[in-house]
């Protein structure tokens, strides 16, 4: 149901996340502002990492994630420098050319080497740490290279067909075209996975490959049934069209390292509805763009309901307590918007001082 609270609420909130995360016996008096929820956070003697991603503050881009999944399967340490991509600071616009998400700087032996591009600061980490190695050898590189290269083809095929879709202009005979060559893209995927041996996308382990493919695989299995009525992944007991695919969605799902970077269903739910709001034309939504934001909230809400039974770890809180405490003004202004791009059915928090 909708939930009203106010600033301090939300700080309390937050307090009692933070006392989960440390295991702390006791709930101590409410505080009131966010520098006392930050003093409870365990201090961390962690020397700078020699890495720092930068990118955007909602965890949307797909590019970043690319980045993200690598680092986590290396295992390197980084720190993170959220960019909000509506207000770039000007510091980031003179470090990156492009003034784009994401960038990573490496710092060694005393010089800083900035570096931009998604696939670019691919190859870049997989050159300065090869291990775990994300590429087959050289010998054995051709068809990894080959299902990379393709990543952009199907990327465009389903973006071309869900924005179809939603184009009141295009006939019912041009959207069944687009569908049938973003499901030969499929195809194609699902042969080359069974072809390499699975379950990842070029053998038993994540590669470049993987992180290449992920963020729109990932996004399509949960906004495609909202917005373009296609199941990239099959209802519970049913079949799967794309069993490789589907193997891979599985395997995925298990890897410790995507655990940190997987954008859940609730998040890509609520992302639907913002979208719809964010590009509609001159800012009025069609008929069709209110039903797939309706369709999308009831499924955020949804999630949000199954997703609030389950209680996380410990490490989990600690985690989110500290993103939002570092983050509690991005926090404050989303949740006190009195015209709310997401989940505008939710009654809006009143801002205090704090």
């Amino acid at each position: 149901g909708e939930v009203m609270c106010t600033h301090k609420y939300m700080c309390m909130c937050i307090g009692l996340a933070v006392t989960t995360a440390l295991a702390v016996p006791t709930v101590p008096a409410v505080p009131t502002r966010w520098a006392a929820l930050a003093r409870r956070l365990p201090a961390s003697s962690a020397p700078t990492p020699a890495i720092t991603l930068y990118r955007d503050t909602n965890g949307w881009c797909p590019f970043c994630e690319r980045v993200w999944l690598q680092l986590e399967t290396k295992g390197l340490p980084y720190e993170e420098v959220l960019i909000n991509l509506r207000d770039k600071p000007q510091w980031y616009k003179d470090m990156v050319p492009t003034t784009l998400v994401p960038a990573v700087k490496i710092r060694s032996g005393g010089m800083e080497e900035v570096v931009w591009e998604s696939d670019v600061i691919l190859r870049r980490l997989e050159e300065l740490h090869p291990e775990p190695a994300m590429l087959p050898p050289d010998g054995e590189r051709a068809a990894a290279e080959a299902i990379i290269a393709e990543a952009g083809n199907l990327s465009s095929a389903g973006f071309r067909f869900a924005a179809a879709v939603r184009n009141a202009s295009v006939t019912q005979e041009e959207v069944a075209s687009l569908r049938a060559a973003f499901e030969d893209g499929l195809d194609a995927l699902d042969a080359a996975i069974a072809e390499g041996g699975g379950p990842f996308l070029c053998g038993g382990s994540v590669g470049l490959a993987d992180a290449t493919y992920l963020p729109f695989l990932e996004r399509w299995a949960v906004q495609l049934p909202l917005t373009s009525g296609f199941a990239l992944r099959p209802e519970e007991g049913e079949p799967p069209r794309w069993s490789r695919i589907e193997g891979w969605f599985v395997a995925m799902a298990e890897e410790p390292a995507y655990a940190r970077v997987r954008g859940d269903t609730y998040s890509w739910s609520a992302a639907v509805a913002a979208f719809q709001r964010i590009f509609a034309t001159n800012g009025t939504l069609s008929d069709a763009q209110r039903a797939v934001s309706r369709r999308a909230d009831g499924a955020a809400a949804l999630e949000l309901r199954r997703s609030a039974q389950a209680a996380p770890s410990s490490a989990a809180a600690l985690a989110a307590a500290e993103k939002i405490i570092a983050n509690w003004q991005a926090v404050v202004a989303d949740a006190t918007a009195a015209e709310p791009l997401s989940q505008a059915n939710l009654q809006r928090l009143e801002e205090e001082d704090g």
